[in-house]
Parts: C-alpha cells; sequence; structure tokens
C-alpha cells in the first residue's frame, strides 16, 4: 500500500494554465484527431483534446492503480478512447504500426535524467503520422536538443517549474 501511495505523491498533472495554453495552440489541430497521451495521470490532456474535438485519444498510463481510476475517470466522457496500464516505452514498441496526430508525454520530473528525452523522442517519433505534433511537459532545468531527422522544434512556452516543448514532425 505505501509503495502506491509514494509513486501518486509524483503525479504532477498538468495546471490549468498550461492545459489552456496547449489547448489553445492546438486547437486547429484537435478536430478528427487521433492523440495519444503518454503518462496520462489522471488524463486532463487527453480530455481536453476529446471536448476539442478528438477522433480518438489513446492513454498510457504505467502505475495500476492511477491507471485504474483514469479507465473509471475516462469511461465518464464521451467521445473514443482507450486506456492503456502498461510501461510506456513497451506500448510505443508494441504499438509501432498505429499513427497518431498529436502526442503528448508528461513523464515524471524523476525520469528525466541524462539521455532520457532523446530516448523518448526516439520512440515517440516511430507513432507519429505524417504533419504531427509532438507535445511534451518537462522540467523548466531541462534543456531539450532533440536531433532526430523530421522533428523540428515549434515553440517553448514555460509554466513556472514546467515547459511545454513543441515539436513539429514531416512539416
Amino acid at each position: 500500500m505505501k509503495k502506491k501511495l509514494f509513486q501518486n505523491l509524483f503525479l504532477r498533472p498538468i495546471g490549468a494554465r498550461a492545459l489552456k495554453s496547449a489547448g489553445d495552440t492546438l486547437r486547429p489541430s484537435l478536430r478528427g484527431a487521433r492523440v495519444l497521451d503518454l503518462y496520462a495521470g489522471r488524463g486532463r490532456f487527453g480530455l481536453m483534446a476529446l471536448q476539442e474535438g478528438a477522433d480518438h485519444v489513446v492513454f498510457v498510463e504505467r502505475d495500476e492503480a492511477t491507471g485504474a481510476q483514469l479507465r473509471k475517470d475516462v469511461a465518464r466522457h464521451a467521445g473514443k478512447n482507450t486506456t492503456y496500464v502498461r510501461d510506456v516505452f513497451a506500448f510505443l514498441g508494441d504499438h509501432k504500426e498505429d499513427k497518431y496526430d498529436i502526442v503528448f508525454a508528461d513523464p515524471p520530473f524523476q525520469d528525466w535524467k541524462e539521455g532520457f528525452g532523446p530516448q523518448l523522442a526516439a520512440a515517440v517519433i516511430q507513432v507519429l503520422s505524417a504533419d504531427s505534433i509532438f507535445l511534451v511537459k518537462n522540467p523548466s532545468r531541462v534543456v531539450l536538443s532533440v536531433p532526430l531527422p523530421g522533428l523540428t522544434l515549434w515553440k517553448q512556452s514555460k509554466f513556472g517549474e514546467s515547459t511545454l516543448t513543441y515539436y513539429r514532425y514531416g512539416a
């Protein structure tokens, strides 16, 4: 029991200001989009995408207790969605044939160790469709440089200790 409680203490849902900013930035791209919400936590980003007209949202959360609650919460909302409770890298490795228009990743801050950003980007790039968007919430202290073919830095927005970093793929 303590282990689950301790893990959930690290749950850092996207804040209201950052979520509104992401929604405003992505609104033109959300209608009819296939969206992947990685490290979904409470699913705030994916639920916003559904409200903005996304066609389908896939939520991936690795923590079992958080994932079980997420599954219950998203079932109450209109829109086509699927929830997976598993490791993000294992999911991405097993779903390379699935393509998404928008991928949002909100890894726990403790995951941001040397090499994590490039590793995440390399895994995500496999599921991006042509002209898609990869949005990652990272600690502001982390400088992201992702030198991957086809992935171009589009925009960054800081919100205190968090930064939203937007990339375009194939544009």
